[in-house]
């Protein structure tokens, strides 16, 4: 009878342990994925402002482009001369 009192009283420490264990666990587990979650949306909004400066990038290199290939005719028309 004493034995079996030892066990079962081995048993309920372990099954604490494992509990609080599990809990300690259970906290950083959720804590990681929240801030995985921040994480991932300071990504999204920076691939949105990426998007966005390439698409501003594009509109102010068409005039760019285009007055490159002008001065470079007028360098080589006046160059002729």
């Amino acid at each position: 009878m004493e034995a079996e009192r030892i066990l079962l009283i081995l048993l309920g420490i372990v099954l604490f342990v494992l509990l609080v264990m599990a809990i300690f666990i259970a906290y950083y587990v959720l804590r990681l994925v929240r801030t995985m979650r921040g994480l991932s949306e300071q990504a999204e909004f920076a691939a949105k402002n990426f998007a966005s400066f390439s698409s501003t990038m594009r509109k102010a290199a068409k005039p760019a482009a285009v007055s490159s290939i002008v001065g470079s005719l007028a360098r080589k028309y006046f160059k002729k001369k």
